[in-house]
C-alpha cells in the first residue's frame, strides 16, 4: 500500500488498467461495472498510468505487473450529486 505522489502527472491510477484486466470482472460489455472495478482495486490494487501506460479506450492485452508499484484503496463508498 502506498500514497500517492502529489503529482497529477504521476499520481494517476491507470484507467487503462481497469479496461485491460476486464476478464476479472462480471456484467456486461465483457466487463464490470466500477463498483466491481474499485473493488479489485481495494484488493489487488492498481498502477499508476506513468507505469502502466496511457488510456487507449479500448481493451488491450492486461500487460504485466509483477514489478509495478499497485496502490490499494482503503475504503469507497457512493454520494449524492450534493455530495451526502
Amino acid at each position: 500500500v502506498g500514497t500517492l505522489p502529489n503529482d497529477p502527472s504521476k499520481g494517476r491510477l491507470s484507467s487503462q488498467y481497469g479496461l485491460d484486466y476486464r476478464d476479472c470482472f462480471q456484467g456486461g460489455c465483457a466487463g464490470g461495472d466500477e463498483a466491481q472495478v474499485i473493488d479489485y482495486i481495494k484488493n489487488t490494487g492498481m498502477p499508476l498510468t506513468s507505469d502502466y501506460g496511457p488510456y487507449t479506450a479500448s481493451p488491450q492485452r492486461p500487460k504485466d505487473v509483477s514489478g509495478m508499484k499497485l496502490y490499494k484503496i482503503a475504503d469507497w463508498g457512493y454520494c449524492t450529486p450534493s455530495q451526502q
